[in-house]
């Protein structure tokens, strides 16, 4: 260790001229940095160049985020004498040191800057003073890099950092992630934290494409969450796309360079909250009835090591865990407690439940693999949020998670996504999952506590999306008759169904006593999501009995209504948005609002049913031919 008196007690710097442990540090760092830099991927978007109003950027991940080697590369690129590196954990101060240690650091960078005949310093503040003279001197712009930055050294750097001209960047990695708030806080100071400092998928490319692994990039990304380190794993491996837990050296690495630098309690808290889909104090105590001072331990485990981040959104009262630490836990909590691992996950599925957070419980309920309990929670949960409330956007993606072994096993997972697929344009895709559950011991039979004939609504409904309206019509009179007594919000999707096709086909008596009837059950139900289409309904109807400023209204009324609720179902806002996109271009009056035909093409593309889809496209067509864009207007 270097400390206040030299190596082994010999002679400090300033003494008896240049320190010959200096000049040895400064070559190895010299070729440490070297070392770091070759071969490695350059990554512009991490660099001073990327931050061009940036003074200092300080790169904050645990172990295997490519911090040293990013300012090794940065050191390499600025070039001999315009660039001084340092690796600050083998310095370290002492009681009455004076400030030697730091004065050790200020003539390391000058002699990197300067080379061998670097003036040499008598005291503190003489080294300072020749430092900043030499940082303010210069024409070209210095780069000064420190690689496990400690808060020792914090004054020297914040004055630096505040003292000295623009053309004097700064690059730190501190050990760990924690870095001093005063700096963190001064002007032109940026962090970048390892959901930053992971490889993007740009980068993977060219990994691969490098040292010829044979992987796709998204899957690559996906095992990994983009982490060098196991990156890095991967290439040597010859199956690099099997789950990276199960590498050897991906467990030593996670346990040894990661976990094994928490303490007991860190380790604890963190094992346990690798079972959560989000981690909050609120959440960890109600599932493991903990008592503890969890906003300590949790809020380090976050700025001080960086193994829990903010959640989506940056909602910084939400924390994820990185996604291979969070299954190596999982799998350690597994062998350390087997037989407690499906109740903390039931007291999880409720805990989302009571937090309206539908798909964390049914994730929970499908990890559990317990069917005493976890198949009933997740087909009531999955009929509510998929039938009732209509999250069809919300379940397309949590969909694209699940693995469709999962779908074949679970009737409620199969008829939930085939009810996702049908309402986005895929009616082939739920046609097959449909025809492979009638092949299933299902059968129409009672579903886990649940009302009888989910799957034949959805068959049913289905056909209406993509335009076959007889049978559709057929088979939810035929749906009503068997099952309409027993299930009153499948009832009121039923009857909305039929009113909508009774719109379509401009059949306004039958749509009449539909939609009295529709509406009734879909109030008693609080079926929003059959509401929010029968509303459209409506505006349908008086779209095409040429009603247009009737229709205006209707949608004013129906984005205030509380049976619809826009605000908390996304699905029925851009629907009623799709139809007011069409009333603004029939009726052409005033200024259509700011991205509204963007969102409402959008929307009808990916998840329009035929009519809404034929509209919107329509309107845009005729838009497009009156500005003159035939050839678009014809696309």
């Amino acid at each position: 260790m270097m400390t206040a008196g030299g190596v082994d007690g010999k002679t400090p710097l300033g003494q008896e001229g240049l320190d010959p442990t200096l000049q040895l540090y400064n070559r190895r760092m010299a070729q440490r940095r070297h070392v770091f830099a070759q071969s490695a991927i350059r990554r512009e978007r991490l660099s001073h160049e990327a931050h061009q109003g940036a003074k200092a950027l300080v790169y904050c991940a645990p172990s295997g985020f490519g911090k040293s080697t990013q300012l090794a590369i940065m050191a390499e690129d600025a070039g001999s004498g315009n660039a001084a590196y340092l690796s600050l954990a083998e310095f370290e101060t002492a009681e009455g040191s004076d400030g030697s240690c730091v004065e050790r650091v200020m003539q390391a960078i000058l002699d990197q800057l300067s080379g061998p005949d670097a003036p040499q310093t008598k005291g503190v503040h003489e080294g300072e003073a020749v430092l900043f003279a030499r940082l303010w001197k210069t024409e070209q712009p210095i780069l000064l890099c420190f690689d496990e930055f400690i808060p020792a050294f914090a004054d020297l750097a914040e004055r630096i950092i505040c003292e000295t001209p623009s053309s004097v960047k700064l690059a730190f990695a501190p050990i760990g992630v924690e870095f001093l708030s005063r700096l963190a806080l001064l002007p032109g100071v940026v962090r970048m934290r390892s959901e930053s400092l992971a490889f993007n998928e740009a980068e993977i490319d060219e990994l691969a494409l490098l040292s010829g692994a044979p992987w796709s990039t998204e899957r690559a990304l996906e095992l990994t969450g983009g982490w060098p380190a196991l990156l890095r794993f991967a290439v040597d491996r010859a199956e690099p796309l099997s789950s990276p837990i199960q590498w050897p050296e991906v467990q030593n690495f996670l346990h040894n360079d990661v976990f094994a630098k928490l303490t007991v309690e860190e380790r604890e808290v963190l094992r346990n909250a690798s079972i959560l889909q989000t981690v909050t104090p609120e959440s960890y105590r109600y599932v493991f009835k903990a008592n503890s001072d969890l906003e300590h331990w949790l809020k380090r485990l976050s700025a001080v090591h960086g193994v829990l981040v903010a959640g989506l959104a940056n909602d910084g009262e939400k924390l994820v865990m990185l996604p291979v630490l969070r299954d190596f836990l999982r799998e350690e909590l597994r062998v350390l407690m087997p037989d407690r691992i499906s109740y903390l996950l039931k007291r999880i599925a409720y805990w989302h439940w009571r937090q309206g957070e539908y798909r964390e419980t049914i994730t929970a309920a499908l990890d559990a693999h317990d069917h005493r309990w976890a198949h009933r929670v997740s087909a009531g949960v999955l009929i509510d949020i998929a039938l009732r409330q209509g999250e069809i956007a919300g379940l397309r993606e949590w969909f694209a998670s699940v693995p469709r072994d999962q779908l074949n096993r679970l009737p409620a997972l199969a008829f939930g996504y085939a009810w996702t697929m049908y309402f986005s344009q895929q009616a082939q895709v739920a046609d097959e999952v449909l025809e492979g559950m009638a092949a299933t011991e299902y059968a129409g039979q009672n579903l886990y506590g649940q009302p009888r004939g989910w799957p034949e609504l959805v068959f049913a409904i289905g056909k209406a999306t993509h335009d076959e309206l007889d049978e559709s019509t057929r088979l939810c009179h035929q749906w009503i008759d068997s099952f309409g007594e027993d299930n009153e919000v499948g009832a009121g999707a039923a009857y909305t169904c039929l009113a909508f096709i009774a719109a379509s086909e401009r059949q306004f008596e039958d749509l009449s006593k539909l939609s009295r009837k529709a509406f009734s059950i879909n109030r008693y139900a609080r079926q929003r999501y059959a509401s929010g289409w029968l509303s459209a309904t409506n505006v349908l109807a008086a779209m095409r009995s040429g009603e247009m400023l009737r229709a205006r209204t209707l949608v004013k009324q129906s984005r205030e209504s509380s049976d619809i609720a826009v605000e908390r179902s996304p699905f029925a806002s851009n629907l009623l948005q799709a139809f007011e996109y069409q009333l603004c271009e029939e009726i052409k009056e005033g200024v259509m609002p700011e991205g509204l035909e963007h969102d409402a093409i959008n929307f009808a593309m990916e998840y329009g049913v035929v009519d809404v889809l034929a509209g919107v496209t329509q309107a845009a067509a005729r838009r497009m031919a009156l500005k003159g864009l035939t050839t678009e207007a014809f696309a």
